[in-house]
């Protein structure tokens, strides 16, 4: 988007393909063979839901001065800061919007990347994506069991209990007693970085300095 009226058009965009790939249907049709298809093909002729959805965040950079929109900054958005030992590519950092896509099966994670991409092609551009996963024993049992990372440990053990909405209000929704733009009102922050498991020594360490370093029984 290269000004206010297409950063506009881009979000209506992506709220019309968002709630159409997360309610499922028949895949669109190409009424005319001479253009593009309509749809990738990759579910077949119906899209199933499939537990998809598609979070939209926005970065730091969307509030400069090309889209007038400084004064609708979240007050506590910054630009990630640099920590130390990090090892930082450019071409991986940062960006206007992020998409955090998701769903029961890859193809459908896929899927649902190839629409948005090809509907916003004078709006939007890949800047970079990461493929990410949980256990399948942790996605079948539905957040009852915490899922178990690539060092062999639970992950996540003592996160806030999301059905507690006391609790989400003060730790992860912003809410309109905040200070926050009016806009930002029932959402979030998001940080994402990219860590490196150097899975090959890890597993030459002894079992209990890895209990030491995550200071809990494997």
């Amino acid at each position: 988007a290269s000004d206010k009226a297409d950063l506009e058009r881009l979000f209506r965009l992506l709220t019309r393909r968002i709630a159409f790939l997360t309610k499922g249907g028949p895949a669109p049709e190409t009424p005319n063979p001479r253009l593009p298809p309509m749809d990738s093909g990759i579910l077949g002729p119906w899209i199933a839901p499939d537990n998809l959805t598609i979070t939209v965040s926005v970065g730091h950079s969307l509030f400069d001065e090309r889209f007038g929109l400084a004064h609708q900054a979240p007050k506590r958005l910054q630009k990630m800061t640099r920590f130390p030992n990090d090892s930082l590519d450019a071409a991986l950092c940062h960006g206007d919007l992020l998409l955090q896509i998701c769903a029961n099966t890859q193809d459908t994670v896929i899927h649902a990347l190839r629409d948005v991409i090809k509907h916003t092609p004078d709006l939007l551009s890949v800047r970079w994506k990461r493929e990410g996963f949980i256990s399948d024993s942790a996605a079948r049992s539905k957040g009852k069991e915490t899922p178990v990372n690539l060092l062999g440990f639970k992950d996540g053990t003592a996160n806030p209990v999301s059905t507690d909405k006391a609790l989400m209000d003060k730790v992860v929704w912003v809410t309109a007693d905040q200070g926050e733009p009016a806009w930002a009102t029932g959402g979030s922050y998001q940080a994402a970085r990219i860590i490196q498991f150097h899975v090959e020594f890890w597993d030459r360490t002894p079992l209990k300095e890895q209990q030491t370093i995550f200071g809990r029984d494997k």
